[in-house]
C-alpha cells in the first residue's frame, strides 16, 4: 500500500474486491461481526477534525495534539485531498534536520538525507530549524511524507469488512465519503474497539483464546533502538522502516521502553534541541509513562490478552521472552490480518501455511512481505 504498484484495490471501483468480501459465512466470527456494520457505523462521522490546504505544519501539530488524535484529513472545500499524521511531520523534520545533529544517519542517509559529515548544528540552530520547519512549512508538502498513510476513500455504506481488509494490508485509516464529499474517518483503532467491546461473545472465543504462537502472531522480526540513542536517530529509524513506534532496549537487549510518534508530537516546534538527548533521558523528562513498556509473554499470551490492552492510545503490544527480550509485536494491523485470515484451526498466518506446505513438498502461497506498520 506504499506505492502505486502495490496499493490495494480501490473498493469503490473494484467489483472483484467487493465480491471477495461479501460472504461472512465464509470467514470467522470476528469477520461476521464487522460485516454487520457499515464504515459509517464503525468510524467517526460527527465533529471530524480536518485541515485545509492553506494550513501549516504547526497548525497540524496543534490540531492533532489538542484533539488527541493521530491524523486528520486535509480538505479542499468538502473533498478530502490527503491525510496528515504525526509520522508525516516526523519525516518532514528528519528531512530538514541534518543527520550530523544526532551523530549519525540512523537510517536517514539511506533515504537521501543531508550528509552526516556536515558540522553539528548548535542548540540555537536547532531552535531556528524547528521554527522554520513547523511554523512556516505548508501542509501540502507534508501530506503522506512518511509514505505510510495514503488517501483511501470508502462510501459510507461500505461494509466494515472492506475497511478491515485494507487495514490488514497496512492502511491505518480510511476517509468515509457521502456523494464524494468527506463525511468521516474510520481507523484501525475503531475496528479494535469494536472487537474488544464484543470480546465476551462466545463465538469469538476460539480466536481470542488461542495462544499467539499458535496463531502465528507476534513473531515478526523487530527493529530496536538503544536507550542511549538520540531521539533524532530513533526518529530516523522510524522513518526508514515506516514504523510509528520502536522498542527501546538496554545494552543487554532487555526491553526498557517505547518511543512512539505520539511521545514527541507536542514537542516538535518548541523542544527540537532536546531531540539530540539520549532517548531514555528524553522520555523520562517528557513522557515517563513510555518507559513502562506494554508487553506480553510470547509463550503464553493469547489474543484476548492483547485485545484487552490495545486501544486508541496503545496501538501495539511488544512480545517478549522470559528474559524480557523483544521477540515480536502485535499491532492493530495484525488484528486486522487475523480478522481477514483466521479459519478456526490456528492456521491463520500465511507464512506458517507456506512453511508447512513447503516442508510437505506441496508448495503453498508465498510468505507475506516485510511488515510496514
Amino acid at each position: 500500500v506504499r506505492s502505486a504498484a502495490c496499493r490495494p484495490p480501490n473498493p469503490s471501483t473494484s467489483t472483484t474486491f467487493l465480491s471477495t468480501m461479501a460472504d461472512p459465512a465464509q470467514h470467522n466470527a470476528a469477520y461476521a461481526l464487522l460485516h454487520t456494520k457499515t464504515v459509517a457505523q464503525l468510524g467517526t462521522v460527527a465533529d471530524v477534525a480536518t485541515l485545509s490546504k492553506g494550513d501549516t505544519v504547526e497548525d497540524a501539530v496543534k490540531l492533532l495534539n489538542e484533539r488527541k488524535i493521530h491524523s486528520a484529513p486535509v480538505v479542499d472545500g468538502k473533498k478530502a485531498v490527503g491525510i496528515v499524521d504525526m509520522l508525516d511531520v516526523a519525516a518532514h523534520v528528519c528531512q530538514v534536520v541534518p543527520p550530523s545533529a544526532d551523530g549519525g544517519d540512523g537510517g536517514g542517509a539511506a533515504d537521501g538525507d543531508d550528509d552526516a559529515t556536515l558540522p553539528k548544528p548548535s542548540a540555537e540552530d536547532l531552535k531556528a530549524m524547528g521554527g522554520r520547519t513547523i511554523a512556516l512549512a505548508p501542509i501540502g508538502g507534508v501530506v503522506n511524507a512518511s509514505d505510510c498513510d495514503p488517501l483511501v476513500e470508502l462510501d459510507e455504506h461500505t461494509p466494515s469488512t472492506v475497511a478491515a481488509a485494507l487495514f490488514a494490508d497496512g492502511v491505518h485509516r480510511c476517509v468515509i465519503t457521502s456523494g464524494g464529499e468527506l463525511k468521516g474517518v474510520v481507523s484501525q483503532s475503531d475496528m479494535v474497539a469494536a472487537l474488544a467491546a464484543a470480546a465476551s461473545d462466545s463465538a469469538l472465543a476460539p480466536m481470542l483464546d488461542t495462544p499467539l504462537h499458535e496463531l502465528g502472531v507476534g513473531e515478526a522480526g523487530i527493529t530496536t533502538c538503544n536507550v542511549n540513542d538520540s531521539v533524532l536517530r530513533c526518529l530516523r529509524v522510524l522513518r526508514h522502516y515506516h514504523h510509528s513506534a520502536v522498542p527501546l532496549v538496554d545494552d543487554a537487549n532487555v526491553l526498557k521502553g517505547t518511543l512512539s510518534i505520539s511521545d514527541v508530537s507536542a514537542l516538535f516546534a518548541t523542544r527540537l534541541p532536546d531531540f539530540t538527548m539520549p532517548v531514555g533521558e528524553f522520555l523520562a523528562k517528557h513522557s515517563p509513562k513510555s518507559m513502562t513498556p506494554v508487553c506480553v509473554k510470547q509463550a503464553s499470551a493469547t489474543m484476548r490478552d492483547v485485545l484487552s490492552t490495545l486501544g486508541a492510545e496503545v496501538t501495539r503490544v511488544w512480545c517478549v521472552d522470559d528474559d524480557f527480550k523483544v521477540t515480536g509485536v502485535v499491532s492493530h494491523t495484525d488484528v486486522a490480518k487475523l480478522v481477514r485470515d483466521y479459519v478456526g484451526d490456528g492456521g491463520a498466518n500465511p507464512s506458517k501455511a507456506a512453511a508447512a506446505a513447503a516442508a510437505a513438498g506441496g508448495g503453498g502461497p508465498p510468505p507475506p512481505p516485510p511488515r510496514r506498520d
